[in-house]
């Protein structure tokens, strides 16, 4: 299958001129974690004990959620006429069936169900989904080939339709956009589970039929035997086909930002760099990267810099107070991000005049109370951040895709629009996520609030809804195994 393209605004992106210290401030106020072992889903909880766990849900949301006020979802409502439902002892399996959809209805990712594995039924598919041009792809666990080399699509699993396992799966909240996609593969996988929800009969091995994609379609059925333990596809997943930054020998340079985020300290990330000062191009590749390293993202930033430039905004921020009555801290809460307030001391005065300016003018598509939250944290570059940080100038091209998260969002965000620099590949997973870990008393469900909003300068939610390339690009079949890299080198013939 050819490689499908869609341009979007390419028009001049080739002319024009294109940091922290490891923060010293503490980590965020901690919340309540869990300190008793998570249980084995087996067993069942009286109505008393049902209730009091709904109560501590009802409770850490209202004081800790980021989102919870968000329209779209009356949870107050869905909360309440559960509650009402609650009569008798139940499994409680179907109290955490009854939670993970509730929890759903928020329609977040970044809210987490913690334990959710230990606390379902075992079976889980061995193999990988991945969707591609709006149909869902069999692959190996390990990425290395199709699971049937004419026969690339899956269409029924248990011979039911594909479609029916895929709503069973989102209604455990996948969200939208490829970011739930790529939820929605993972989750897809949980085959006892979703069985559970549809009503099928439990067994230890499931059945897939699988589409050659013509007209008529000529489909070829398989039979896997279910694994007992889940085995993440990602932890499989090959590294590609470049695995370390490199300069090439036709002098262009290509950078993965999971060298710069892992690295012990951000000295290497100066010395990749350097190595990739007077190349002719660069391609940085985010994809794939999920951590949350966000301090380092200015310092990569201010390399795109030129020197002249004043202080650049990259993203606002706003973190869930546990305590609104409490002093606020001058310093903030973010300052393991490299995010702070105004009132920070790391402002000097031009800088802070600013950021007041923007603060006047700053109206966020959405926002929660006013008085549950911080004032917003920034998270700004400076040029020339050290004596080490020059102004690269040639042109960048950054690819990334739905499994771009964290700090590698950030710095996509931080390049997208500047001179010289395109975005290539698919929209990123959004999610940028400081969480709180709480466990409910009887069902033993441990869950994971987001903390943080963070938004573009310009005032959009950045939550769920990603980064949007100025490139969309789909990969191949032969991407997908790992034995070809079609963005990658599309990326080459352009800086060429």
């Amino acid at each position: 299958m050819s490689m499908k393209v869609i341009l979007c605004i390419m028009t001049g992106w080739l002319s024009g001129s294109l940091q922290f210290a490891a923060p010293e401030a503490p980590s965020p106020e901690t919340a309540p974690v869990a300190t008793q072992p998570a249980r084995s889903g087996n067993g069942s909880m009286t109505a008393d004990q049902q209730r009091e766990d709904l109560n501590q849900l009802q409770q850490w949301l209202q004081q800790y959620y980021a989102r919870v006020d968000q329209p779209g979802y009356d949870w107050a409502a869905a909360l309440q006429q559960w509650q009402q439902s609650i009569t008798t002892e139940q499994p409680i399996d179907q109290f955490i069936r009854q939670a993970v959809e509730f929890l759903g209805g928020f329609g977040d990712r970044t809210l987490k169900v913690g334990n959710i594995r230990e606390l379902l039924p075992p079976g889980y598919l061995p193999a990988n989904l991945q969707k591609m041009d709006g149909r869902w792809v069999g692959l190996k666990l390990d990425f290395t080939n199709l699971l049937l080399n004419e026969y690339p699509y899956v269409t029924r699993i248990d011979g039911r339709p594909i479609d029916e396992w895929i709503v069973a799966a989102q209604a455990q909240g996948a969200g939208s956009g490829t970011a739930a996609e790529a939820w929605l593969a993972d989750r897809l996988r949980w085959s006892a589970a979703i069985r559970q929800s549809l009503g099928l009969e439990p067994k230890n091995w499931i059945t897939l039929e699988l589409s050659n994609g013509s007209d008529p379609p000529q489909s070829e059925g398989i039979t896997l035997t279910l694994l007992n333990r889940f085995a993440s596809g990602d932890q499989f997943r090959p590294p590609g086909l470049r695995a370390k930054s490199q300069r090439r020998p036709d002098n262009i340079g290509y950078v993965r930002w999971n060298d710069l985020a892992t690295a012990s300290n951000s000295k290497v990330l100066d010395e990749i760099m350097h190595q990739m000062q007077g190349t002719t191009g660069l391609i940085l590749d985010l994809r794939g990267s999920a951590d949350q390293q966000i301090e380092r993202v200015p310092h990569l930033l201010s390399y795109f810099q030129p020197t002249e430039e004043p202080l650049r905004i990259v993203a606002v921020m706003n973190y869930r107070l546990a305590d609104p009555a409490a002093p606020h801290s001058t310093e903030g809460y973010l300052s393991a991000w490299g995010c702070y307030p105004l009132t920070s001391t790391r402002w000097n005065s031009a800088e802070r005049a600013m950021l007041e300016a923007h603060a006047r003018t700053f109206k966020p598509t959405w926002s929660a109370a006013a008085e549950q939250f911080s004032a917003p944290h920034y998270l700004a570059v400076r040029p020339g951040l050290t004596t080490a940080v020059y102004h690269y100038p040639a042109p960048v091209i950054v690819l990334v895709d739905e499994r771009t998260k964290g700090a590698a969002e950030l710095v996509a965000m931080g390049l997208q629009g500047r001179p010289r620099v395109m975005l290539a590949g698919a929209t990123t997973a959004g999610e940028i996520c400081w969480r709180r870990t709480f466990q409910l008393p009887h069902s033993g469900l441990t869950i994971q609030l987001p903390a943080v909003n963070t938004y573009f300068p310009a005032g959009r939610l950045f939550d769920e809804t990603g980064i949007t390339p100025d490139l969309q690009m789909m990969p191949t079949l032969t991407d997908l195994t790992g034995k070809t890299d079609s963005r990658y080198d599309w990326a080459v013939k352009q800086l060429k």
